[in-house]
């Protein structure tokens, strides 16, 4: 039986497009870095790291169980 190698590390990013701005109601003005990707998220599993780096705003619009109020809590990007 061949050895498995486990899975190391995962990186997914969602680039601006029309299809994932569609998503976002954007009523203040907001302006988005169209030369950074809206989510960045790298899982690092053999050091054990988690990394998430997005707008804001695209997070809130992608959460269900959003309140209006949330998209004022930050205004930039976010990093976790």
């Amino acid at each position: 039986m061949e050895k498995q190698i486990p899975l190391k590390y995962f990186a997914y990013a969602i680039t601006p497009s029309a299809v994932a701005m569609a998503a976002v109601h954007n009523t203040d003005g907001h302006q988005f870095a169209t030369h950074l990707p809206l989510v960045d998220i790298k899982f690092d599993f053999e050091n054990g790291n988690f990394t998430l780096e997005g707008d804001w705003h695209f997070l809130m619009a992608s959460n269900r169980h959003v309140e209006q109020s949330w998209y004022s809590c930050h205004r930039e990007r976010v990093k976790i």
